[in-house]
């Protein structure tokens, strides 16, 4: 990115005989291909290769990420509370005692 307002760029290289070709303005964006002492070899937004000086350009900010939307919840049924949705204790299974353990679990085998 640019970072100095009307920087000259050079299309043929910085030693060009017949000046600068064009000025670029604070906040263009350019894509850097190459960088050498003093100029460096960038791409402009119309895709031309040009030289700008290294003390014209800075890199340009990051981007801020997209915040992904979250999906839409699916609609809920609405109730004053979750035992609405069991059965009448009368109705419900009764819990299952467990097995008795047998004396000896396993026959023959000294503890």
């Amino acid at each position: 990115m640019v970072k100095v307002a009307h920087t000259p760029f050079y299309r043929y290289g910085p030693a060009q005989g017949v000046g600068p070709t064009g000025t670029l303005d604070k906040g263009a964006s350019v894509v850097l291909l190459s960088q050498s002492f003093g100029f460096s070899r960038v791409m402009l937004e119309n895709g031309i290769s040009a030289y700008v000086s290294n003390d014209a350009i800075t890199p340009a900010p990051a981007e801020p990420k997209a915040t992904p939307t979250p999906a839409p919840l699916a609609p809920t049924k609405h109730r004053k509370h979750a035992s609405e949705d069991l059965p009448p204790p009368s109705q419900m299974e009764q819990p299952l005692g467990l097995p008795e353990m047998p004396s000896d679990p396993l026959p023959g085998f000294r503890y």
